[in-house]
């Protein structure tokens, strides 16, 4: 499977809507978003928050939609909102999994506190990167913005827990060794 992404460059005020045409339509397409509140016109009230861009421009799309991107672009009538491929030297720009995943830490960053994921004390965790990459460890306690990670019981880190992959923790409650203990 192609771990890479292609870059789509579009009108700040066309990012959001055409991540969401294109992932309506099949396309792995993403866009780093945070919630924003803006105030009304002239008053003190804000408005409830609403997703915005935290790159405006630039929209991922698989590269494997590559062949569907330049079908489309070569429509007389484009059905989405306009946009291009992101090129240098003439050959369009694919990024890997690993250089996208900065920007999903910091779309994680930027949740609100009731939407930040908490992991249960005990589950099993394995850090990909750092230095405590590869080291499986055990959660001790998490509250959405910290979490306490124990390594054999004789060390433990706090992290911060936007820093932690979702697929880097099992939810399941062990049962035997050091995990069971801390649970």
């Amino acid at each position: 499977m192609d771990d890479r992404w292609c870059i789509l460059r579009t009108g700040g005020a066309r990012t959001l809507p055409l991540a969401t045409a294109l992932t309506a339509a099949g396309f792995d397409a993403w866009t780093p978003t945070k919630m924003v509140k803006r105030r009304v016109c002239r008053t003190r009230k804000a408005k409830e928050a609403q997703p915005a861009a935290i790159m405006p421009t630039f929209v991922f799309v698989r590269a494997r939609h590559l062949p569907d991107l330049l079908r489309i672009l070569c429509l007389p009538s484009n059905p989405y909102p306009s946009f291009s491929l992101f090129r240098y030297l003439g050959d369009v720009v694919r990024v890997r999994d690993s250089e996208v995943e900065r920007l999903r830490v910091v779309e994680r960053r930027a949740l609100p506190r009731a939407q930040r994921r908490t992991y249960q004390p005990g589950a099993a965790v394995r850090l990909a990167e750092g230095p405590y990459a590869g080291m499986p460890g055990v959660v001790q306690s998490s509250n959405g913005r910290r979490t306490m990670i124990a390594f054999g019981g004789w060390m433990t880190i706090e992290i911060e827990t936007s820093t932690l992959p979702p697929d880097a923790v099992e939810q399941m409650q062990p049962t035997t060794g050091a995990a069971a203990l801390a649970a």
